[in-house]
Parts: structure tokens; sequence; C-alpha cells
């Protein structure tokens, strides 16, 4: 057998996404985090900290994220905690991240399959306003080889 990977979000009906703060470039205010030719796109309109979290609406066993940077100026060193858990007040931090990040880079995040319904990305420290597009929270199971 081998793993195939399984998008949970975007794609889980019931998920629901908040946010510190959220600038909408288009409309030049703060709402909702937004979704945009099925990619969850977010700029907190401010520097770090600043957070975005996603609640899948049940259980579901994570092992990696993937998102693609977005930072103006494009080569930074950054600092994120990843974080998940079952429970939004007690989430476990699964990862940190503190490197060279350029904007467009696609990150990989992996970690230990965990139960999860709530991951929440933290920007720690940058110097450009915080933002993500096309997070995506994943998971792997067996399919069977051809």
């Amino acid at each position: 057998e081998r793993m195939q990977e399984v998008v949970l979000f975007p794609g889980v009906s019931d998920a629901v996404v908040s946010a510190c703060s959220c600038w909408h470039k288009d409309k030049g205010r703060f709402e909702k985090p937004f979704l945009q030719d099925g990619q969850l796109s977010w700029n907190a309109g401010k520097h770090p900290p600043a957070w975005i979290q996603i609640d899948l609406g049940e259980v579901y066993t994570v092992s990696f994220l993937r998102l693609q940077v977005v930072q103006l100026p494009h080569e930074l060193t950054t600092e994120h905690l990843f974080k998940v858990g079952t429970d939004e007040n007690s989430l476990q931090t699964v990862k940190q991240l503190n490197s060279h990040t350029s904007n467009g880079d696609e990150l990989k995040i992996d970690f230990e399959p965990q139960d999860t319904r709530y991951v929440r990305i933290e920007t720690v420290s940058s110097q450009s306003w915080v933002a993500w597009n096309n997070i995506r929270v994943c998971t792997l199971t067996s399919a069977k080889s051809a």
C-alpha cells in the first residue's frame, strides 16, 4: 500500500475560518478571511503578532499543512507557530518555523498525525504584514496500488 494525500480544508463543508483581523485587498476594509477560486486568502492588515484559525467542524486526523507565503518585502526571516487540537483553548504547537521565506514560497508543514478540529497559524515575527494564500489542511490515507 502507498499513502495518498487527502485535503480536508478547503472541502469540509462545516469548516469555519476566523482570524485576529483581516484586510480584504479588493474592498479596502476589514472583514472575514475569504475564499477566492477555491483558495483561502488572508491578510491580517497588520504586522505580527497575528493568527488565522480553521475550525474543521469535527475531529479529523491531520498530518500536515500546505500554504503559500505572501509578504513584502519579498525575502525575510519570519517566525511562525503551527498549532492543532480538539479544544481551541488548549492547542498544541506541532511545528515552529523560524526561517528565511520569500513571497510565493509553498510551505509544507509536516508533523506526527494529530486528532484535530482546530488549526491555528500564528505569525510571531516578520517585517511584513501577515498574509497567506491557498491554506490547505491535509491528512494521509492508505491507497491500494494500481
